[in-house]
């Protein structure tokens, strides 16, 4: 039986088809038609916004008593959650547009603010101080996540430092400006090391001043030695990478990536060395694949910390890569070198978060 205050799933519109009939959903595959109803009845159905009782309903109209149960066992109505201990209101009413989106793909709202709170619970690293480490940055804070730890160099900020994270305030430094924007989304920034708490993912971004998108798997060491889940992101001239998401023990790590460039180019090290001395801010970096990128690689982090049971992101098997004009995403497979150590831990990919 369905509780106390019915509402229509998001994406299922109820919609008058006539005097006595009403649908549930647009899609011919799902949708539901409910006929034989009268004008008070269908009128409810109409209006089931999560704000009458079920009783206030079934007064005005008792025929929809079992009408009700069905649609609900169906997955067609829900029931409104309220406020939990993780999501407060104030913090649910400004989800409330990712809680519904959430709502579509699962078994009800329950479950959509279920994983909205574990967004809440969770705590992930954000290394680099360009455009896009400030885009993932705030994109995790708006997505619900927690915690949000800025690491790596800073700077003041200038004006080629302008992003969505604004107001620009060219007193203050990169992180202080990205952790202010942060803090609006309702996320608790920080900047200091995370010895007391483990976080669910770290996010290395990189923006060298070369021609391909790179990441130097050096800044990854420490993490693959303490076995942290880490998401390497490259932005450079024309181009961007996301991935690998390295799952230490489990999938290609960047140091397997660095043995395929070796593989294909002898002098590769010694090019490798070279372009670790170079400046390490980008002289061309597109904002727009610095947008596109970012807003990937968070959808990628989420995918890890909402699905601990689902398919793994599509980036522990590969790198997906955007290119200017377009920025279409193109898979490049990334697979263990067989010299690597990386995978000596183990072969199966569970994921644990």
């Amino acid at each position: 039986m369905s509780r106390h205050l019915p509402l229509a799933r998001p994406g299922r519109p109820v919609l008058r088809r006539g005097a006595d009939q009403v649908q549930i959903g647009i899609d011919p595959e799902r949708a539901v038609i409910v006929d034989r109803l009268s004008d008070v009845a269908s009128s409810a159905l109409v209006h089931l916004d999560g704000t009458t009782a079920r009783h206030e309903v079934l007064r005005l109209a008792p025929e929809l008593d079992a009408v009700l149960d069905q649609l609900h066992e169906r997955g067609l109505l829900d029931d409104d959650p309220g406020p939990t201990p993780t999501l407060g209101a104030t913090r649910r009413e400004r989800l409330a547009p990712d809680i519904a989106s959430l709502s579509i793909g699962s078994a009800s709202s329950s479950v959509a603010v279920q994983t909205m709170a574990r967004r809440a619970r969770s705590a992930v690293v954000v290394r680099g101080h360009d455009r896009v480490a400030a885009h993932i940055a705030l994109g995790l804070a708006s997505a619900g996540v927690g915690t949000v730890a800025l690491q790596g160099g800073d700077h003041l900020v200038s004006s080629a430092d302008f992003t969505t994270v604004g107001p620009h305030e060219p007193h203050l430094s990169w992180r202080e400006e990205v952790s202010e924007a942060v803090r609006r989304q309702g996320a608790h920034p920080t900047t200091l090391a995370m010895r007391t708490r483990r976080p669910v993912l770290t996010i290395v971004c990189s923006a060298a001043d070369i021609d391909v998108p790179w990441t130097d798997p050096e800044l990854a060491d420490d993490l693959l030695g303490d076995s942290i889940p880490h998401l390497a992101v490259a932005v450079a001239g024309e181009a961007a990478r996301v991935g690998p998401l390295v799952i230490p023990g489990h999938t290609a790590c960047l140091w397997c990536l660095d043995h395929r460039s070796r593989d294909l180019d002898q002098a590769w090290p010694a090019l490798a060395d070279q372009i670790r001395l170079r400046h390490s801010v980008a002289r061309a970096h597109s904002g727009v694949l610095a947008t596109v990128a970012a807003g990937f690689a968070v959808a990628q982090s989420l995918h890890l910390i909402d699905g601990p049971d689902s398919l793994a992101p599509v980036t522990t098997r590969a790198q997906v890569e955007f290119r200017a004009p377009d920025a279409l995403g193109v898979v490049l497979p990334v697979v263990p070198h067989p010299v690597c150590g990386c995978g000596w831990g183990g072969t199966t990919l569970t994921m644990v978060v």
